[in-house]
């Protein structure tokens, strides 16, 4: 069963609109030709956005990125951070005001080519996979 809403999002196999996600999608997906998914760079200090999904860390100094507040993102959000270049500078990712990422306030990436999936589980937590 397919719905669009008034708010113009796309439900399938659901009645429940969570007015958030554009498309929801209620048991399995197939999807044949692969998926392009959205890519930030981030090269300075870089508030991550709620629709942001892979975040490229392209700066050769270090610097720091903050998440968006947990509780403006649905549980099961992730975002994948990615140094992009061979170099040993520090990225920060801070978690939003009280928000913790793994019960602190931050997390960091530090060698080349490091990277770190990060999904939200609760209303004021984020935990790296």
């Amino acid at each position: 069963r397919l719905r669009a809403t008034s708010g113009g999002n796309i439900l399938i196999g659901t009645t429940t609109d969570d007015a958030v996600d554009k498309l929801q999608v209620s048991g399995s997906a197939k999807i044949d030709g692969g998926m392009i998914f959205k890519r930030t760079a981030a090269s300075t200090t870089y508030t991550v956005l709620v629709s942001d999904y892979i975040i490229a860390l392209t700066g050769a100094g270090d610097y720091t990125v903050t998440l968006p507040a947990a509780s403006a993102a649905n549980i099961g959000k992730v975002f994948v951070f990615k140094k992009e270049l061979a170099n040993a500078n520090t990225i920060t990712i801070a978690a939003a005001g009280a928000d913790t990422i793994d019960g602190a306030a931050s997390t960091t990436l530090s060698s080349a080519w490091e990277s770190k999936t990060i999904y939200c589980g609760t209303s004021t937590g984020w935990f790296v996979v």
